[in-house]
């Protein structure tokens, strides 16, 4: 186990973050966020915020699974913790920021939505987080499929397609994706 390698707790943190959040976009989901649960427990208890909010924001991702109340309040977390650590601009933001305007959409709070989709796209880097960039362009393309914009969410579903090319493996949301751009 990582506990058992003799790593720093900042590192371990940061290895179980990271280990979680490629479970997550492979789809590898049998432990349902065990490690990026670990992670968080971590940072939390050595203050590590970076790492705090990335392991709530990717366990929103796994929540919108059971429940958009317990997506918004881990992404509210997250978020808090971000901005009052400046944080706000920097990448690891971005899912949760993102994850809120897609529950907004869901919601049908189009204007909503689209505040923090422009937050997440303020600190995202597509070059830097391509995964993460996916998922704010699918945001992008379910908001113009909700509000019967059918180009816009051809071409933006198109983008996050082309940034599937830039991930090693599929990501979990390559498929759906595919399957909005054929209907």
């Amino acid at each position: 186990t990582l506990s058992e390698v003799g790593l720093s707790s900042e590192v371990r943190a940061a290895a179980l973050m990271n280990l979680g959040i490629v479970e997550l976009w492979a789809y590898r989901l049998e432990g349902e966020g065990r490690h990026l649960e670990q992670g968080l427990e971590l940072a939390q208890r050595i203050e590590l915020r970076y790492v705090q909010v990335g392991c709530l924001s990717h366990l929103a991702v796994l929540d919108a699974w059971h429940s958009f109340m317990a997506v918004r309040e881990r992404c509210a977390q997250a978020v808090a913790v971000a901005d009052a650590h400046g944080l706000s601009k920097e990448p690891v933001v971005c899912v949760a920021l993102t994850m809120l305007g897609l529950m907004d959409v869901a919601q049908g709070r189009f204007e909503t939505a689209q505040g923090w989709r422009d937050r997440a796209e303020a600190a995202v880097r597509e070059d830097v987080v391509p995964a993460t960039a996916l998922l704010l362009h699918r945001a992008r393309g379910m908001q113009h499929l909700s509000q019967g914009r059918l180009e816009q969410a051809l071409a933006t579903l198109r983008v996050a397609e082309r940034l599937q090319g830039l991930l090693v493996t599929p990501h979990a949301l390559t498929a759906q994706m595919r399957e909005w751009i054929v209907l």
